[in-house]
């Protein structure tokens, strides 16, 4: 997918990334990604770069899209590319929150199961 990159090695934002320790990269052979942030298309210090080759790249929206894990049915493309990079920068991991609410789910679950249990055996001539 390299033809979705720009390199930006030379630009400003990756060299005060560097100096500053607050530039984020993805390296080839990285399994997690940093979060995407609003302000990622406008290059700022704090936006997450691909770093291949002693070079930095900036990734594509349908990049940023897979990584937050955006499915394709969430249509952007009747916005411009910047608004669109925002609002994948102020989503959620799809993938990630998804695991969280399952879990959750199954914890109210069981937890209201446990209380069903102990009604029936503290009261068990109910009516």
């Amino acid at each position: 997918r390299l033809s979705e990159l720009r390199e930006v090695t030379h630009t400003k934002s990756v060299q005060k990334g560097l100096t500053t320790g607050r530039i984020r990269l993805i390296k080839v052979g990285d399994e997690v990604a940093p979060t995407i942030f609003k302000a990622q298309k406008r290059q700022v210090k704090d936006s997450v770069y691909v770093y291949m080759n002693n070079k930095y790249y900036m990734p594509s929206v349908g990049m940023l899209r897979e990584l937050m894990g955006i499915p394709a049915s969430f249509d952007l493309s009747d916005f411009p590319l910047e608004l669109q990079t925002e609002i994948i920068g102020q989503s959620v991991e799809v993938k990630m929150h998804k695991a969280i609410t399952q879990k959750v789910k199954a914890h109210i679950a069981d937890f209201t199961q446990s209380l069903v249990k102990l009604h029936k055996y503290a009261f068990p001539y109910s009516f």
